[in-house]
């Protein structure tokens, strides 16, 4: 697999450095000779070219449908869309790039091109943790309230029947055992897993003074999913400082407010009394396209 990157500044020459470190062949282009002189010993070759320009892209490359081309053009907006219909055009399907606005990355989408790898906050770390798993996007999916029925498992506990948990259904020795799950969870979460087009974590918090909720959340995710998700379970009370595309979330504290990928916000919000913006498994797998209904 051949890579191009289009665009070349400190940034792009980073990804071309750690494509290269794994054995990647990587072409700059650029239409600015002096950042083509300046920065190819970053890359296996460049090429001073505009890549708006069609007759005179296709002229000088050859590239084939299962290249990737990775997208640097930020500050013209127009150059990078036409630059992607260009490349849309020769067939090209694995285009990513980076965006310098909402608007800016909602034109690319609707074009289809990834927006999802090259952007600001994403370090050239992650592009390496992609790398290694065929550019697959990163899902992290939470657990109570998300996969499994906290408030529902709490009313019905034995040891909450005087209702002393309500407030504090987590501290119930024993409740994260059998929890019931969330309606349609277990099959959406296997949609996902099936399609095969994310690496898929769970991403949890479990509380300090439970102990037992540690095991018995990874028991529970065994029990629903067998071993799917073996070695696949984060246990976090940190959840910004993972690296990732999508978090699947009920809250947003324990830092998934800041989470520096796409956060689906899920299910009822009690404080609110009102539901967030994914309301039910049905609308996480529209948001993916996997809803086949």
């Amino acid at each position: 697999m051949r890579y191009f990157i289009v665009g070349i500044d400190p940034f792009s020459s980073c990804f071309a450095r750690e494509l290269i470190l794994q054995g990647e062949e990587v072409i700059g282009i650029d239409k600015s000779s002096s950042k083509v002189e300046m920065f190819e010993d970053d890359f296996n070759s460049v090429m001073c070219a505009d890549a708006t320009n069609r007759e005179l892209f296709c002229s000088l490359l050859k590239i084939a449908k299962q290249d990737v081309v990775l997208l640097f053009i930020k500050n013209d907006v127009a150059a990078s869309l036409l630059t992607c219909s260009v490349l849309l055009e020769l067939g090209i399907s694995q285009i990513h790039s980076v965006y310098q606005s909402n608007e800016h990355r909602n034109l690319l989408n609707m074009l289809a091109i990834n927006t999802d790898l090259l952007n600001d906050r994403l370090l050239v770390k992650s592009w390496s943790i992609k790398k290694k798993n065929k550019l697959k996007p990163i899902i992290y999916i939470d657990m109570d309230g998300v996969l499994a029925d906290l408030a529902k498992g709490a009313e019905i506990h034995s040891d909450n029947k005087d209702g002393s948990f309500t407030n504090r259904p987590d501290e119930i020795n024993g409740v994260f055992k059998d929890l019931p799950p969330i309606d349609g969870a277990i099959d959406a979460v296997n949609q996902l897993l099936a399609s095969d087009k994310y690496d898929i974590f769970i991403l949890t918090t479990a509380p300090w003074d439970n102990p037992s909720a540690w095991i018995d959340k990874r028991l529970w995710i065994a029990d629903k999913f067998g071993a799917s998700f073996e070695k696949k379970l984060i246990v976090s009370h940190r959840k910004d400082l993972l690296i990732g595309d999508y978090l699947i979330d009920d809250r947003t504290a324990r830092g998934a407010a800041e989470f520096s990928g796409k956060h689906l916000h899920f299910g009822w919000d009690y404080e609110r009394e009102a539901f967030n913006e994914y309301k039910d498994w049905d609308s996480i797998l529209n948001f993916f396209k996997l809803n086949l209904d």
